[in-house]
């Protein structure tokens, strides 16, 4: 590397670092190492440090107008190695990813394989042995090895600046795309070049095992055809240098798949079809296929032949049975119920092909269930319509069974035949696996409970009575009471409350319950509307009927607080941060603020609540890798709640190693009164150390960058500017770096908060520091020390006798004005003090009519 190269690539490096958004920004910079030699002086200076060029006192020398010298001390300064062979007299240097020759008396030296003249002008620049030592030309070893070489003729001297190459980085993974598929063994790689690699590693695995490992000196690589078969990859790319290897990339994982034939396709597939037949609640019985898609025992199979049952049994092809069945989810529009049967082993499974990638005229096989006494039906066929959510197969046999797997060509579930089959003409309805795989797998429920949930089964109650409140009733609060009859037989009940004056109006509240006076919860209903609500009874058999609906107003006269507004997390950020913070406005009168945080509508994950307008959320609360909703109310002085804030969203993403800050103060969008404001954030396990980044909005407007080791920093007087929005935010790091994932850095969330028109400078209170807090002095001449206060216009020091601080003699009282540094003092003149007496001392610091004090220092005197 030359120097112009050197050169470009820092500035590469700085520009990188001031235009890059705050997700990449890199907080670290190369290590530099400068030499210089002198003709004559036997010692060589690296970094400041003299140390002798070697134990014989050898010194550099000018031959033929270059300089020459024993060269062991500068490679072994920057890392590298040197060996002599005396038979073939020749010296072999190794640094980084050089490695070069030069022969004794030869103007020709090799530099990784190549021949290149040492000096093109001056042929008799060689390598000689002067005293039994190695001598080498320096300018031309110092360049090819990467640094640059500067002469001063006046004092004979040469410098020689080497700055160690940037830190590789993982290569980004371009080809194949993540879950990409293959018909094809042949599969060409392609990835983004790494700065200063000279070489590339590919591993490729299959089942956590490697099974090929490649170089290129490019960034694409094509194996042969022989490496891959059918199956599922992954694959990653190692940037190398020299002996140096870079971070392994993420790693991509891609298919291969081989097409079957019809026969291969149905050995394959029928271990894992299955029948199910299933009781209805008169007695009678219903069979039907089933396949298995998770080798624990999830089934699926046709809702039809579900409804209505109250117990049921999953054959095996092998002839064995499961009998303890579980519901895990299930859809009555798309005809479609997943079924868990547990046992002892595990079960052969089918894969559900993405997404509905049916199309017209594509090959399908329908594989039925193998049934004692019964013949197996497997029909090809062809796709002959596609819909949303629903396909259609066309058939070359009469006999399909519902609930089979429509298997593609791979063998992979393209769907199932559904219940409405018309044999007659050929074709078969089917769902695809998309809509197969949208069906929840969150709860687990009997045959049973699915039929009294949906009321297919049979039912003896009555409809409930409904008491309070009363018809078209007033309510004068926000949270009524309900209250109805008991319902002989009933074991629970379900109540519904609509907004508007009939039950088609939009659901705001359905719950279950073994009671009959609920109260609705608060943050549901708002002044001066009307709802109506309804309630029917249940118990092991099913659902009865729904009660007749009544209808209720909520009062006008109640003042009703608006829903705070969420700040942060924004809708659709993703939070980095193990314990996230959350914020939200303030409301005037507000008593108490409430949080709630699911999954979805429906499944709560967290409740909480704070008096002030931010609430942490205890670490390992959420979980990485999910999406979560989350509102919040607020509740007045008068215990009234305002409805809860819309749904927002966030997904949390918690990095490996080294995590992510949560950012405390300012506030989010807060107007900041003070020049010199103090950010604060939340420690993070395991940082040494925070790298705080400011700008006006964007990355290529930093404003101030600084590493600090504490959870705080007061932005220093004179970087801020009143009127103007900055950003901000932080990024942990221990000795060894900072936090990363992959080719990304984990900065925090970015705030923005504003610096009012009118904004000072915040005087802060000193920090004394000498005499310590309880010392006895060695000394009754003492120097105060405090640390310097930003904005301070003058500092009082003052010193009281006694040994209560609130019963003080002054001793003295008396203005010091600022020095510049950290550190201000003040000595004290000989005979101020008094042997043997206990003294009280503080700083004032102050500009104009602000004064900020420290809590009383005390100190006894020898």
């Amino acid at each position: 590397m030359n120097g112009r190269i050197r050169v470009l690539l820092a500035v590469i490096m700085t520009l990188g670092l001031a235009s890059c958004p705050a997700g990449s920004m890199r907080p670290a910079a190369a290590e530099t190492t400068v030499i210089t030699l002198t003709i004559g002086n036997p010692n060589i200076t690296v970094n400041g440090t003299t140390r002798p060029i070697d134990a014989s006192g050898t010194i550099p020398v000018i031959v033929g107008g270059r300089t020459l010298l024993p060269i062991r001390a500068v490679v072994e300064a920057i890392g590298g190695t040197i060996e002599w062979n005396a038979a073939t007299r020749t010296v072999t240097i190794a640094a980084g990813a050089v490695t070069m020759g030069l022969t004794i008396g030869n103007r020709i030296a090799t530099v990784n394989g190549a021949t290149l003249p040492i000096d093109p002008q001056n042929a008799t620049v060689v390598p000689f042995i002067i005293a039994g030592r190695t001598m080498l030309p320096l300018r031309f070893v110092g360049e090819q090895l990467g640094g640059t070489v500067e002469w001063n003729a006046a004092t004979r001297t040469a410098t020689l600046t080497f700055v160690a190459p940037a830190a590789l980085t993982a290569p980004s993974l371009l080809e194949p795309t993540d879950a990409a598929l293959f018909t094809s063994t042949t599969v060409a790689f392609r990835w983004t070049p790494v700065e200063g690699a000279t070489s590339y590693s590919l591993a490729v695995s299959s089942d956590g095992k490697e099974i090929y490992r490649g170089t290129s000196t490019t960034s694409t690589l094509i194996p042969s055809s022989a490496v891959l078969t059918a199956g599922q990859y992954s694959w990653t790319v190692t940037a190398v240098r020299g002996a140096t290897t870079g971070p392994v990339s993420l790693a991509r994982r891609f298919v291969v798949h081989l097409p079957l034939s019809p026969a291969e396709i149905v050995k394959r597939a029928t271990p894992a079809v299955a029948g199910i037949t299933v009781t209805y609640v008169d007695g009678t019985r219903g069979t039907a296929g089933a396949f298995c898609i998770d080798p624990s025992g999830v089934f699926v199979t046709t809702y039809e032949i579900m409804k209505g049952a109250v117990d049921g049994t999953i054959t095996l092809s092998d002839g064995s049975q499961r009998s303890d069945l579980r519901v895990l989810g299930y859809d009555t529009a798309m005809d479609t119920v997943l079924i868990r049967a547990s046992g002892d082993r595990p079960i052969a499974s089918l894969a559900l092909a993405s997404g509905q990638s049916a199309q017209p005229n594509q090959d399908v096989v329908m594989v039925g269930p193998v049934i004692a006494g019964v013949p197996q039906f497997t029909v090809t066929g062809v796709v002959n319509g596609v819909g949303p959510g629903t396909f259609s197969v066309r058939g070359s046999a009469d006999n399909a069974v519902e609930g089979c797997p429509v298997l593609d060509s791979f063998g992979e579930v393209l769907g199932m035949v559904t219940t409405d089959i018309k044999p007659a003409t050929g074709t078969f309805p089917s769902v695809f696996a998309g809509t197969i795989r949208a069906v929840s797998r969150t709860s687990s429920w009997t045959i049973r409970e699915v039929t009294e949930r949906e009321g297919t089964g049979l039912q003896a109650l009555n409809k409930p009575l409904p008491d309070e409140p009363v018809a078209d009733a007033v309510i004068g609060n926000l949270r009524p009471s309900f209250h109805w009859n008991a319902v002989a037989g009933a074991t629970r009940y379900e109540i519904r409350v609509v907004v508007g004056r009939d039950a088609s109006g939009t659901l705001l509240f359905d719950d279950i319950i073994s009671y009959t006076n609920p109260v609705i919860e608060p943050g549901i209903l708002k002044p001066a509307t009307s709802y109506a609500w309804n309630v029917r009874a249940g118990n092991e058999h099913g659902w009865g009927p729904w009660s007749s609906t009544r209808v209720f107003t909520t009062s006008a006269s109640i003042v009703q607080p608006p829903a705070p507004t969420v700040l942060e997390p924004v809708d659709g950020t993703t939070v980095k941060a193990v314990g996230p913070v959350l914020f939200w406005t303030a409301l005037p009168g507000s008593n108490r603020y409430y949080v709630w945080i699911g999954i979805s509508d429906q499944d709560e994950v967290f409740t909480g609540s704070s008096a002030t307008t931010s609430l942490a959320i205890p670490a390992g609360t959420l979980k990485s890798g999910s999406t979560y909703i989350w509102n919040v109310r607020v509740e007045n002085s008068s215990g009234v709640s305002s409805l809860w804030s819309p749904d927002s969203s966030f997904t949390i993403a918690i990095s490996a190693g080294i995590g992510v800050p949560a950012l405390l103060g300012p506030l989010p969008k807060a107007i900041v009164s003070y020049l010199n404001p103090t950010l604060t954030w939340q420690v993070v396990a395991g940082a040494t150390r925070y790298d705080v980044w400011i700008d006006k909005g964007t990355s290529e407007s930093k404003v101030y960058e600084v590493v600090v080791t504490g959870t705080s920093l007061t932005v220093p007087a004179g970087v801020l500017e009143p009127g103007i929005a900055y950003r901000w935010n932080v990024i942990a790091g221990t000795p060894d770096g900072w936090s990363k994932t992959g080719d990304t850095w984990n900065w925090s969330l970015s705030r923005v908060f504003t610096i009012n028109l009118t904004a000072v400078i915040d005087i802060l209170e000193p920090h004394l520091l000498s005499p310590a807090d309880g010392v006895v002095l060695t000394t009754l001449s003492p120097t105060l020390q405090w640390s310097t206060v930003q904005g301070a216009a003058w500092y009082r020091v003052y010193i009281g006798k006694g040994t209560k601080e609130t019963e003080l003699e002054q001793v003295l009282s008396v203005i010091v004005m600022p020095k510049g540094g950290d550190t201000q003092q003040f000595a004290l003149s000989p005979g101020t003090l008094e042997s043997g007496a206990t003294y009280f001392w503080r700083v004032l610091a102050g500009a104009g009519e602000d004064i900020e004090s420290p809590a009383f220092y005390r100190f006894k005197t020898p």
